[in-house]
């Protein structure tokens, strides 16, 4: 940087001169061909004392412009120097901050690789104190699984007979109990079937009632279209016949006969009436029927369950009776059956407490083993932690 600095000032320098200069020639030049000879030498003597001023201050620009750049070179390189200083200093700090990283990263994973180490090494004495604590469970079951077995057929061998016959009588019990339960059964669904018959019965009546209503409304109907038909067929013929005789030649000579006009037919809106009073006479006559079968239908149905109601309670008071009569041989029953329980509660107690006995005997023989196990340990050690835990970690396995 300062060298460039350098050679841009002496190309601007040169520069500089070489326009003075051009300057100064030009003028010279200029003065000389418009002016005489002793008003030349004149000029000539005052060119020449301007340029030595020209010079002089030229040298003297140059040497200012010289220590300026003297100065700015002089800045430049101590600025230069101090950068250099601060960009050193910067790669001083961050090779010290990574080196301070990289040792703390290092004493992490010491760390970490001493953290593992203690965790596996306790991992794996909680896992062989684990392991050892489960094959004495283990042991210890196994053990109470055969005493019980051995107990159980000692109990199987001295209550066998009894054990027999209350199985026998239980057998018996619950047959009974099955024969009783089917029995109700039984009747619950002959009573079931017998409403739904009945019901099935009263239903079926219900539509042949209306099956039997509709056919006798159809043929009530068909009577009075015929009676209708046939009025209407015996009106249309009489005026038939008696066109045809007012046309026949016979009874010209009898005009006086002949004009007697025709009795007058009923009228349309009339025959109408008549019709619709006897429709309205007969829908009166079936709504009556119909209200005395409906009130036919209710007593019916209220004798129905009545009737069903005075069989329920003779049912209840049937099996009531049934009962009573049983209820003196189950009584003796109930009886043997408390005796049973009774001797099996006492036998319950007894091999419980054979089985309390048992184990106290048990746990009394093996915590004097580990008694002594324990006291030969702690002779044989030299009280050091190490040896302590191994020491009671055999202790357990042997357990």
């Amino acid at each position: 940087m300062i060298d460039c600095a350098k050679r841009r000032q002496a190309r601007a320098r040169d520069k500089a001169l070489q326009q003075v200069r051009s300057m100064l020639e030009t003028s010279c030049y200029s003065c000389l061909y418009r002016q005489p000879c002793s008003q030349t030498q004149t000029l000539v003597n005052g060119q020449a004392y301007r340029v030595e001023q020209l010079q002089s201050e030229l040298e003297e620009a140059q040497r200012v412009r010289t220590l300026k750049e003297e100065r700015e070179a002089s800045r430049m390189e101590r600025k230069l120097q101090h950068v250099a200083a601060a960009y050193i200093q910067f790669i001083w700090r961050r090779r010290c901050h990574l080196q301070e990283e990289a040792a703390y990263r290092r004493c992490r994973a010491e760390q970490l690789i001493v953290d593992y180490l203690s965790y596996r090494s306790w991992r794996r004495k909680t896992i062989r104190r684990q392991a050892s604590f489960r094959l004495q469970r283990q042991w210890r079951k196994h053990s109470n699984s055969q005493k019980l077995k051995h107990g159980l057929i000692v109990l199987g061998t001295l209550f066998g007979a009894l054990i027999r016959v209350r199985r026998a009588r239980k057998y018996r019990g619950a047959v009974k109990i099955q024969r009783w339960l089917r029995e109700a059964r039984r009747r619950r669904r002959e009573a079931a079937a017998r409403v739904i018959q009945r019901a099935w019965r009263a239903s079926v009546s219900k539509a042949k009632i209306r099956y039997y209503s509709r056919a006798y409304r159809h043929l009530a109907n068909m009577k009075l279209l015929e009676r209708s038909a046939r009025v209407l067929q015996r009106a249309l013929g009489q005026r038939v016949v008696y066109r045809r005789l007012l046309r026949l030649s016979e009874f010209e000579r009898y005009p006086s006969l002949m004009a007697t006009p025709y009795p007058p037919m009923r009228g349309l809106e009339e025959r109408e009436q008549e019709y619709w009073r006897c429709e309205k006479r007969e829908l009166i006559e079936a709504v009556a029927e119909r209200k005395r079968l409906d009130g036919e239908e209710t007593a019916l149905l209220s004798d129905i369950e009545s009737l069903q109601r005075r069989l329920a309670a003779a049912k209840t008071w049937r099996e009531e009776e049934s009962d009573r009569l049983r209820r003196h041989a189950s009584l003796e029953e109930t009886r043997r059956v408390k005796d049973d329980e009774a001797k099996q509660r006492r036998l319950r107690e007894l091999e419980t407490s054979m089985r309390r006995e048992i184990r106290m005997e048990l746990e009394r023989g093996l915590e004097t083993a580990r008694r002594l196990m324990l006291r030969a340990k702690k002779r044989g050690s030299a009280g050091s932690v190490a040896m302590s835990e191994s020491a009671s970690d055999v202790r357990v396995e042997l357990a």
